[in-house]
């Protein structure tokens, strides 16, 4: 037994720091979003946060939602772009210097933004200051940089043949994360107003950067002589991750169409946070803060299960990344039509269930892009695959904060019309992944060029192979 749980125990790394490092961000996401929804309906902070429920106007859409939405814009840009730059010019530089300082600015610079939101609370500053709060943020990383750390973390440490499963573990915790996080954060505020969350969210961090500065070890780094980046060239070199999706081999044709799918995959599936809270708080939901966290937390559940879960299951069956990402896609259509369509609050609950298989579509992504791509190009790889991830976010947010208030009169009944319009571009995506699985029917087998290929399986992939034959 205790043989057992040792063995397990040394497979964890950077899972606990993911899971801590989303719990405190989907905890304060939400109540950032719902705090810029009390001011603009009550016009001033209320500790009791149920006020601001009573302020939804009887109309398609209020002019309150109207504002978030925009306000909730320039917030998202302003962590966003500054992160955008921070991953870019540090993802390449962690391949040569490793991944634990990556992880730590992300963390130190979430707490400062939870910190001035908290003053701009108690103190009834001006809203605007919160941008400087999401700016400090981005300038150190933000969540794309975290993210881009811990995934290259894990491949550094994973071979070809278990990365899809590792990778998987740690989406999961991503989604769990989110799922307490939204959900503690929600009840929390309805309960307590805004203070002791915002206090939760800036100690969580604050456990984040202990756990990543005293208890995660350095990856081992490649001894490669070209693995080193001269100063003179970095600033060429950081563009590498990019070069990757270009350079000439037989599979080139499919990363790109892998990457231009992913892009239009993540625009729909990054614009939900966005939309979504201000769609619940209006006609004909008027959900108030602890429904809403139910209702993310059972979203983000679903996920963490069938990244946790049922992806293993299918790969196990003998199902390709190309094929699990595409039932992932269907999932994710279905659901978004369901919510737009939508009338009742048990209607509604529905959709995470049947958006469940959502979950398997990015690390299936991650892992299948990882085996393109040398030991010493991870960082780099998935540094550009941050940054295509933060864009996407920019776009979204941009389109659908302003397709929302803009559509919200073509369905009578409802507003939701702007989630059938998600729907109906993710078929684009669906068509491209569908089209690289014609070219390579076993795409996992022939994906990984030889030079990438693991000689053999590191200490954590031995044991991740000898726990999955235990009976």
């Amino acid at each position: 037994m205790l043989s057992g749980l040792r063995k397990y125990a040394s497979l964890v790394t950077v899972e606990p720091s993911l899971f801590l490092y989303m719990f405190g961000t989907f905890m304060f996401y939400p109540l950032l979003q719902n705090m810029v929804y009390s001011h603009y309906s009550n016009g001033a902070h209320s500790d009791n946060a149920s006020n601001a429920s009573n302020a939804s106007t009887c109309g398609l859409v209020s002019s309150v939602s109207a504002h978030t939405s925009h306000f909730i814009f320039y917030l998202t840009l302003s962590s966003i772009l500054p992160g955008a730059l921070s991953t870019l010019l540090l993802g390449r530089w962690s391949d040569s210097s490793g991944r634990k300082l990556l992880m730590a600015l992300p963390a130190a610079g979430a707490a400062f933004n939870a910190i001035v939101s908290l003053l701009v609370y108690k103190l009834t500053w001006n809203i605007n200051i919160l941008l400087l709060g999401g700016l400090g943020a981005g300038l150190l990383g933000s969540y794309a940089m975290f993210n881009q750390a811990s995934f290259a973390y894990v491949a550094d440490i994973s071979s070809a043949q278990h990365r899809t499963r590792r990778l998987g573990i740690l989406e999961a915790m991503i989604y769990l994360g989110m799922t307490t996080g939204s959900e503690v954060g929600g009840v929390w505020t309805e309960q307590h107003g805004y203070g002791p969350p915002f206090w939760g969210v800036i100690v969580t961090l604050i456990l984040v950067l202990a756990y990543v500065v005293f208890v995660v070890r350095e990856a081992p780094l490649p001894q490669s002589p070209s693995h080193k980046v001269s100063t003179r060239m970095y600033m060429v070199s950081i563009l590498h991750g990019f070069r990757l999706f270009t350079k000439p081999s037989p599979q080139r044709k499919s990363r790109l169409v892998i990457l231009l799918a992913f892009v239009f995959a993540t625009i729909n599936f990054n614009a939900l946070i966005d939309v979504t809270i201000p769609y619940l708080r209006d006609d004909p939901f008027h959900w108030q803060f602890d429904v809403i966290g139910h209702y993310l937390a059972l979203g983000n559940f679903m996920h963490g299960i069938s990244a946790l879960a049922i992806l293993p299951g299918l790969l196990h069956l003998g199902l390709s990344d190309i094929t699990c990402i595409q039932v992932g896609i269907i999932s994710s259509m279905l659901s978004l039509i369901l919510l737009g369509l939508a009338q009742r609050t048990w209607l509604v609950f529905l959709v995470p269930i049947v958006g469940t298989l959502r979950g398997m579509v990015v690390p299936c992504v991650r892992a299948n892009l990882s085996k393109f791509v040398k030991a010493d190009e991870h960082g780099a790889l998935f540094s550009s695959i941050a940054i295509v991830e933060i864009c996407c976010t920019a776009i979204a947010s941009l389109i659908y904060n302003n397709a929302y208030p803009a559509t919200c009169s073509i369905l009578p009944s409802s507003h939701g019309f702007v989630f059938i319009l998600m729907s109906v571009c993710l078929l684009p995506p669906l068509c491209m992944f569908w089209w690289v699985g014609r070219q390579t029917p076993a795409n996992d087998a022939v994906s990984v060029p030889v030079d990438v290929q693991d000689d053999g399986l590191s200490e954590t992939d031995k044991l991740l192979q000898d726990s999955s034959d235990d009976p």
